[in-house]
């Protein structure tokens, strides 16, 4: 509770000071530049899905709902929001789905291809928060409005690829895009790294298996520069205070990334000496 209050504190303040930084820009007769956040979400309960349809409005309230799929158009002094999921769950389909699909919100689901009708083996069984979920089926896969819905690989397995080998990664990221494409009869150009974990060697991978673009869970700003290949993701849930989302759905929790870099670095020099 105490790190979430300092997350949101330290989220306020640099909300405030890059709305001066926008209010400076427009004293001088220019305008702030587009931003957009991808945002990725697991799960919607069934007690969760008020509270899911108030953010959504949130979104269509503080900033302008896009598909990862289309060919984007950026305006400056706009705020584009993009709306994921990772695992794809059923739950989705019975509460998220209705809730997007009246406020004509775009959504992309990330799906493990090799759980598809099983419970999710990487969840631990005293999370309770998602003891009853199961992931889709190709067939549910397959029913899925198309005009809301794009799907993405989430790898097969859900594996760390940090733990396993080259030769494992790779199959993982390419025969998760051969599994779906064959339900959907589609093109499959979107991958979500399962945990947020990859290297420089996965990314190549995923070029060179034909993916447009690939989404890390690090909470950076997304385009607007299309040749951008790794896209970063703020992490939201339907339990998140109004104004922590809010904050969210601006960009404010982007500084997260330094203290994620500073850990980074701190496991690369403690690690080899163990």
């Amino acid at each position: 509770m105490i790190t979430r209050f300092l997350k949101l504190s330290f989220s306020i303040f640099f909300w405030t000071i890059e709305y001066i930084g926008k209010v400076f820009l427009y004293m001088l007769g220019k305008q702030a530049p587009a931003t957009c956040v991808i945002l990725y979400y697991h799960i919607v309960s069934e007690k969760q899905r008020i509270g899911f349809a108030r953010q959504l409005d949130d979104i269509l309230r503080w900033g302008k709902p896009i598909s990862l799929n289309d060919n984007n158009t950026f305006s400056n002094d706009n705020n584009y929001v993009a709306v994921t999921f990772d695992d794809g769950f059923q739950s989705i389909i019975e509460n998220a789905l209705p809730e997007l699909k009246k406020r004509h919100i775009p959504v992309t689901i990330f799906i493990p291809s090799g759980n598809l009708g099983k419970r999710p083996h990487w969840i631990d069984e005293n999370n309770f928060e998602h003891q009853n979920e199961i992931v889709m089926t190709s067939e549910q896969i397959k029913n899925l409005d198309k005009d809301l819905v794009t799907i993405g690989s989430h790898c097969v397995s859900h594996s760390d690829l940090l733990f396993l080998d080259d030769k494992d990664a790779e199959k993982e990221i390419l025969t998760s895009k051969e599994i779906l494409e064959d339900i959907l009869k589609a093109e499959i150009n979107l991958l979500s790294f399962p945990h947020g974990a990859f290297s420089e060697s996965h990314v190549q991978m995923a070029r060179q298996a034909g993916y447009k673009q690939v989404f890390s869970i690090l909470p950076t700003l997304a385009y607007p520069h299309k040749n951008k290949f790794v896209m970063g993701r703020v992490r939201v849930d339907p339990s998140d205070l109004p104004l922590e989302f809010r904050l969210k759905i601006l960009g404010a929790y982007r500084w997260l990334l330094v203290i994620f870099n500073i850990k980074k670095k701190i496991r690369k020099f403690i690690l080899p000496k163990i």
